[in-house]
């Protein structure tokens, strides 16, 4: 599943989800729990979330989330 927003509406949303799960852990050297999505082109970033994150989500933020990656994301030939 995929937040779908502005970058800084991501960036709040990450660091929400990173203080939930601890996150920088100098101990295995993970920086986040998830990466944010640019593309060229795009007025708006992805941001992916795990199943078990969803219960954590504001009314207003799982109306923003979508299933599906969409086509502007895929790399194409």
């Amino acid at each position: 599943m995929y937040y779908k927003g502005t970058k800084s509406e991501c960036q709040a949303l990450l660091a929400k989800m990173d203080t939930k799960y601890g996150y920088p852990n100098a101990q295995d050297k993970t920086d986040t729990t998830s990466y944010i999505l640019e593309e060229t082109g795009v007025d708006y970033c992805l941001l992916y979330i795990t199943d078990d994150y969803r219960q954590y989500l504001t009314t207003d933020e799982n109306k923003k989330t979508i299933s599906d990656l969409p086509d502007a994301f895929i790399w194409q030939e």
